[in-house]
């Protein structure tokens, strides 16, 4: 963790723009790195055939994410037993349903899991309650969250405050620059102090808790300092292959600070989707994948009617009309 001068942050972006194809694509992205990416590139390509509701192919990628050796997130596993119920295999849908806590929103799902009676659902929701109140127990991430939410008040509290002062207050160039300034100042002591949390107890995970992601690390990225996250960049694409931050927030990161403080296209379309108008479908396809963002979708729907899609990537009709030339990855 470690602040450089201003010319040295513009050399760090020159340098990531020639070698961000190297350094992504050097990465041990097979099945058996074992590394977050692969997972994301797995899941991927299972939520295009759910949504397209071929739920036999979703399936056989779902399954290939289950089989790595890493953790799976709560949303792919009741995305996962959605799957097994369109696919009438409910008995396996029931008992994923009730390991996870994030099947207390079971009650919002009203188009799928038709085949499991209303008594079942209660039953697995009372559970999921149970398990989301005892699930946070681990006195050194309660310690993270606590930090996490102190940061990201102050954070949120500067910026409400210098956009109130900007409206309600006479100010002048000067006092405007002067009130920055001290945001800025109290910015840096924060992020100081961040780091070295950091440094000692590892970087909390985003998913965290499990059943929704945590809006204050996405605060955290996007709002330090340009300096901060060029120079954290390999740190931080290290706990995007940990599983520990999710590469759309990586990938903000990135485009914010190519569009917002050097004036450049962003380069995967994450914060304000301000890319160049002429990339084209390959080129668009390979960005995401390296880093595991979906190319096809922009979010999940989660509680849409069945045949709804969520809002598509510019280039989805295309991928899905030569889907044999694009796939995040490919399966046996």
């Amino acid at each position: 963790m470690k602040y450089k001068n201003f010319i040295q942050h513009l050399l760090y972006i020159l340098l990531f723009l020639q070698s961000s194809f190297y350094v992504f694509f050097s990465q041990e992205n097979s099945k058996d790195s074992l590394n977050y990416i692969t997972y994301y590139q797995y899941r991927n390509e299972a939520m295009f055939y759910f949504y397209e509701q071929d739920f036999k192919e979703a399936k056989k990628y779902y399954e290939n994410l289950l089989q790595m050796n890493l953790k799976v997130f709560e949303n792919d596993l009741y995305f996962y037993a959605r799957t097994l119920s369109e696919l009438d295999d409910t008995l396996r849908a029931i008992k994923i349903l009730y390991a996870l806590y994030f099947s207390k929103n079971l009650a919002k799902d009203t188009f799928y899991f038709k085949n499991i009676s209303l008594s079942t659902k209660n039953n697995i929701i009372n559970e999921a309650r149970k398990k989301e109140a005892s699930k946070i127990d681990n006195s050194t991430q309660v310690y993270l969250l606590n930090k996490w939410k102190y940061f990201d008040s102050i954070d949120q509290k500067l910026r409400l405050f210098l956009k109130d002062s900007l409206v309600k207050l006479n100010l002048n160039q000067n006092e405007i620059n002067a009130l920055k300034d001290s945001i800025w100042k109290l910015d840096r002591k924060n992020l100081a102090y961040m780091d070295s949390l950091i440094k000692i107890h590892g970087f909390t995970i985003e998913h965290f808790p499990a059943s929704q992601r945590n809006p204050m690390i996405s605060h955290f990225i996007l709002h330090s300092s340009p300096e901060w996250f060029s120079y954290n960049r390999d740190f931080l694409f290290t706990q995007v292959k940990l599983g520990k931050l999710s590469p759309k927030t990586f990938a903000a990161g990135i485009d914010r600070l190519l569009y917002t403080f050097n004036g450049l296209y962003e380069y995967y379309g994450q914060h304000v989707g301000n890319m160049d108008e002429n990339i084209d479908c390959n080129t668009y396809f390979l960005r995401c994948n390296e880093l595991g963002i979906s190319p096809y979708f922009e979010k999940e729907n989660l509680y849409k009617p069945k045949g709804t899609l969520p809002k598509t990537s510019k280039f989805y009709e295309t991928y899905k009309k030569y889907k044999a030339m694009y796939n995040c990855v490919t399966i046996d």
